[in-house]
């Protein structure tokens, strides 16, 4: 294995070509020029296709030989039966320049189709670049996005690149694309640090994405999709070495029969048993996600909240039902204890809330009923996390006409700033029920720093995530 060192220039890439750029809107080639110019890509972009042509205005070589510039990145954007003629512009590029570090291929009918064609293609790909000292990407992969350095080689429409701390690697290019526009689409930012797919795995593999992001200090969260994979010893020791740094999720799919030949069929990946990936995953303190929404709001709760002191979670909830509906998934993981606060606390609750609010039945629970005021969300907040039994909070809520979105936000807002300036600074969040009627809400609170899922077992999993995580980190995990 190469040192992961030895993939800067994948992120960061002085000079970039993109072989078989497209004058057609409707191609991979072209919609990847528009997606590096838009990212900002500050390194020279150099198009390439034997037809010649332009595109915006940028003229398009017509081999990577005939550039004279620097290229250490090139993006296979040419369809696998022209791989011979592409590899042997690469040759010649390499033997005049010597510049080129690494090909990301996103060209698809290669090796995964299964066809002794497409083997070959990939074969003589790899081999070709191993000799010249290239690394490869793929193929058959969307590509890399870096949001701190302004590259984006991927063809994915409607991308919104902010930063953040939250990076990704993905055996399904789709899966990838799913969460970066779904980030892009909502109402208010969300930031991420690097997108990587990785495709065949025909060179650059997960572990070794894996290796590089523990060492990058840009990355506080790493999230990856898993089918499979064959080198079963070496991705246990690479997940074991991040974790211990940095919280790691992962949504492994292939746990049924089917699922494992659909993964198989889609990139050649061997799924191999589920049990013994999630047995790994336990062991060396990964946290396995079921669902994309899980692992979009996990990774976002690692990126965004504060690690907890302790496992003591209050739940606050303006409605019974979604308050029940957390307790037990809280409940039923197991990750959490329910938080017992002081009896000066559960006076300044009663205090708080409305007269028939329920306080502490059960233990680390508070109803605060439907006539709770925006002013008593978040004092009610407030007082729970002022509280040295609770170490996080969970708060639900479903708005009213006469307690609009907007109004709760804002004083979940206060509260968080009046907690901050007395010295506390523990994690919670907030779920603003429901759908696309409280989203101004939910932009309000993200504005403010705060994340706010819009669904009650999205928000409760992610908590119970990350308070396991830095329990295990503190060595006062449950085994």
């Amino acid at each position: 294995m190469r040192a992961p060192g030895n993939l800067d220039g994948l992120f960061r890439p002085r000079g970039c070509a993109i072989l078989g750029a497209s004058t057609d809107p409707n191609k991979a080639g072209h919609q990847i020029v528009r997606n590096m110019k838009t990212a900002g890509y500050p390194g020279e972009l150099y198009l390439v296709n034997p037809r010649g042509g332009h595109i915006d205005g940028t003229e398009m070589h017509r081999s990577l030989a005939d550039i004279e510039g620097n290229v250490e990145m090139v993006v296979w954007a040419v369809p696998a039966p022209f791989t011979a003629s592409a590899v042997a512009d690469l040759q010649q590029r390499q033997r005049r320049h010597g510049d080129v570090r690494i090909v990301v291929t996103v060209a698809a009918g290669f090796a995964e189709t299964g066809a002794e064609e497409g083997r070959r293609w990939q074969d003589l790909l790899v081999s070709t670049c191993k000799q010249l000292g290239i690394r490869v990407l793929g193929p058959n992969c969307v590509g890399v996005i870096d949001t701190g350095s302004g590259v984006d080689t991927t063809f994915i429409m409607g991308t919104d690149l902010q930063p953040g701390g939250i990076s990704f690697v993905s055996q399904s290019g789709a899966v990838g694309a799913w969460l970066v526009e779904s980030w892009a689409a909502r109402p208010y930012s969300v930031g991420f640090n690097k997108f990587v797919s990785v495709g065949n795995m025909a060179d650059v593999s997960l572990v070794e994405i894996l290796d590089y992001l523990r060492e990058d200090e840009s990355t506080r969260v790493v999230g990856m999709y898993m089918e499979g994979y064959e080198q079963g010893r070496e991705m246990a020791r690479a997940l074991d070495e991040l974790s211990r740094v940095k919280p790691v999720v992962v949504l492994k799919v292939g746990e049924s029969e089917h699922g494992a030949r659909a993964a198989r069929s889609h990139t050649g990946s061997m799924a191999g048993a589920d049990r013994v990936y999630d047995g790994v995953f336990r062991q060396v303190g990964v946290r396995r996600a079921r669902t994309v929404d899980e692992l979009s709001a996990t990774l976002l709760a690692f990126d965004q909240l504060p690690a907890p002191r302790g496992r003591n979670l209050f739940v606050l909830t303006q409605a019974g039902g979604p308050g029940i509906y957390s307790t037990d998934i809280l409940a039923g993981d197991g990750e959490v204890e329910f938080a017992r606060v002081s009896a000066d606390t559960r006076a300044a609750l009663r205090d708080v809330l409305p007269p028939f609010a329920s306080v502490c039945k059960p233990e680390g629970h508070a109803d605060m009923t439907a006539a709770a005021s925006a002013v008593q969300h978040g004092r009610a907040l407030e007082t729970v996390l002022s509280d040295d039994g609770g170490d996080a909070a969970l708060l639900l809520t479903v708005p009213v006409l006469f307690v609009p979105a907007e109004a709760i936000a804002e004083e979940i807002i206060s509260a968080h700033h009046r907690l901050q300036a007395s010295g506390i600074d523990k994690p919670f969040v907030p779920v603003l029920l429901s759908g696309d009627v409280v989203e101004h809400g939910r932009a309000a609170l993200a504005g403010a720093g705060i994340m706010a899922p819009g669904r009650p077992e999205d928000a409760a999993k992610a908590l119970g995530h990350v308070i396991a995580y830095h329990s295990r980190r503190r060595g006062d995990a449950r085994e």
